[in-house]
């Protein structure tokens, strides 16, 4: 043999030398697992000198509880994916809570004698609508609502003689104006600053004495009393939502405060003081967000857009420039009102959330006939000392509003299945089914690790075993 085919064997040589160590690499780092590995069933599978049916047995066993394992890994994770909710009521107990605000409405919206003219005497007569008015009162047509309201409703002092908080009599400056487009001129008591409730019951209560002054009422009214709403600081009324007050009648309402709070799952929208919600974003409103009054600024967004002009009672505008509605604009906003009232798809796009985080109260209403026969003249010549013609039964409301127990009830909404179920669950059932653990899967990072070294290593052969044989192939024609 020549110097020359001895190198050639000596390469061929070191070739085998890179396969052989390659397999023997990648058969130490299997072995290596199969016999160290804390997850059950493998050590056994592969055990050296083991029975072949007790391997194939273990193999079986072992296959069996992994495909378990991915069948409930399959249905946790199709679970946790529904993203379903769960509510908790629990409650909450203190010493003193803050009064709510409480709104009342008169439901005859104008007075009849105050309207202009000497022949509207008939405040008995019925009158087919707001447009009749127009009719019999041109001047009326070219008033906004707000300025009828203010020269044509009644006062605080007409609507409300006699407020008492705590056993106090009222400031006068505790009871402010709103406006409301199917109540028209409404009064809204504001508790003192700082000023709690530290007994529930009848001693810490509001009370006020309501002159609905039925006689004064238009023909058009079909029945006589008032609204009231009890709702949170800052939160605009619905007077439609409200309690409806009898007259001739003491009611009393027994309040508790009510707190929900919801997942924000981009279907509820956090309230911050003076910002904006989701689905109101275009509307600059300056009041706390309730999703009863996002729908309304929708409906007076509609208004804005079909009739020119902006509506009183409706919170915000989206356009300032434009005036207000005057009582000509009535007949257009009744149509654009009754569209929205009747078509759920013109609700659904004014897609107003709930808010994730709400604060309300909620009202038992109970009432007495009041006063009895024996007290009404005392009654009567207290309550209305200015006036002698107080018919109680059609006028006169009393109302009491107090908390029936100082505590707030809570209702939370939380996920069903949370992450953490989820890596629990998980983690349980891989010990359970093929016993792995964290630890377990640290062993399967070195594994993976000892073959990629082990392949590295194999291309690191197969690139000598190809320079050498490219050396091979022309010393070989030359020794030819």
């Amino acid at each position: 043999m020549s110097v020359r085919e001895d190198k050639v064997d000596n390469k061929h040589k070191a070739g085998d030398l890179y396969d052989s160590e390659d397999d023997d690499n990648r058969e130490r780092a299997v072995q290596w697992f199969c016999g160290s590995t804390t997850a059950h069933g493998i050590p056994h599978a592969f055990e050296e000198g083991s029975h072949p049916v007790r391997r194939a047995l273990w193999v079986i066993a072992f296959v069996f509880s992994l495909s378990l394992f991915i069948v409930v890994v399959a249905d946790k994770l199709s679970t946790f994916f529904l993203f379903e909710k769960s509510t908790a009521i629990s409650i909450s107990f203190t010493s003193r809570m803050e009064f709510p605000w409480v709104t009342l409405c008169n439901v005859n919206i104008f007075q009849c004698d105050k309207l202009p003219g000497d022949h509207f005497n008939e405040c008995s007569t019925p009158s087919a609508s707001l447009d009749e008015l127009g009719y019999r009162y041109p001047q009326l047509l070219n008033m906004t609502f707000k300025e009828s309201l203010l020269q044509y409703s009644e006062t605080l002092l007409d609507f409300i003689p006699y407020c008492e908080y705590k056993g106090d009599v009222c400031d006068p400056s505790s009871v402010v104006e709103t406006f409301d487009i199917d109540y028209g001129r409404c009064y809204t008591f504001v508790p003192p600053v700082g000023q709690t409730i530290s007994r529930p019951g009848e001693k810490d209560k509001l009370l006020m004495i309501l002159n609905i002054q039925s006689d004064r009422y238009l023909g058009l009214q079909p029945n006589s009393g008032a609204k009231m709403v009890v709702h949170n600081a800052n939160v605009p009324p619905i007077p439609n939502t409200g309690i409806a007050l009898k007259p001739g009648s003491l009611t009393q309402v027994a309040i508790a405060r009510r707190e929900i709070v919801s997942i924000n799952n981009e279907d509820c929208y956090f309230d911050i003081f003076g910002s904006l919600s989701k689905s109101c974003e275009d509307l600059p409103l300056n009041v706390s967000y309730s999703v009863s009054q996002c729908y309304r600024d929708c409906e007076g967004t509609i208004i804005e857009q079909y009739c020119n002009c902006t509506a009183a009672g409706y919170v915000s505008s989206t356009n300032p420039s434009l005036p207000e509605c005057k009582l000509s604009d009535f007949s257009c906003m009744d149509a654009v009102r009754s569209y929205f009232d009747e078509h759920d798809e013109a609700v659904a796009e004014c897609n107003c959330l709930e808010r994730c985080n709400v604060v309300e109260y909620l009202g038992t209403p109970s009432s007495f006939n009041y006063p009895a026969p024996s007290y009404a003249k005392h009654f009567l010549s207290t309550a209305f000392p200015d006036s002698d013609a107080i018919d109680f039964e059609q006028d006169a409301i009393i109302l009491e509003v107090f908390f029936r127990d100082l505590n707030s009830e809570i209702v939370k909404e939380s996920w069903s299945y949370t992450p953490t179920s989820l890596l629990s669950d998980l983690g349980g059932n891989m010990g359970l089914f093929v016993g792995f653990s964290i630890l377990t899967l640290f062993e399967l990072a070195e594994f993976f690790v000892r073959c990629c070294m082990a392949a590295r290593h194999g291309k690191r052969g197969d690139k000598f075993r190809q320079k050498k044989a490219a050396q091979v192939v022309p010393s070989s024609s030359a020794t030819q």
